[in-house]
């Protein structure tokens, strides 16, 4: 069962993956400087930099669609 966020939840979480993802390219960033882009550590913080930004952006896809939903509800209310 799906159970929409209310704006300030979708606010609070949104803001908290983009803080994940920028603090994940930093890390990633500075272990590839010091150890070298192919090393395994600097590998493993660049795959974890690629899902940390799939999961900002699907998320965003999430709040999208419901938004959607929620205004196509609303137009059809507005219809009848």
């Amino acid at each position: 069962m799906q159970y929409p966020l209310s704006g300030d939840e979708h606010t609070a979480i949104a803001r908290c993956l983009s803080n994940i993802r920028k603090q994940v390219q930093d890390v990633s960033e500075l272990l590839a400087n010091r150890y070298g882009r192919t090393s395994g550590i600097a590998e493993s913080s660049a795959r974890t930099l690629v899902l940390a930004t799939l999961l900002e952006h699907e998320f965003s896809l999430l709040q999208d669609r419901a938004t959607e939903d929620r205004d196509a509800r609303e137009a059809s209310s507005l219809t009848r």
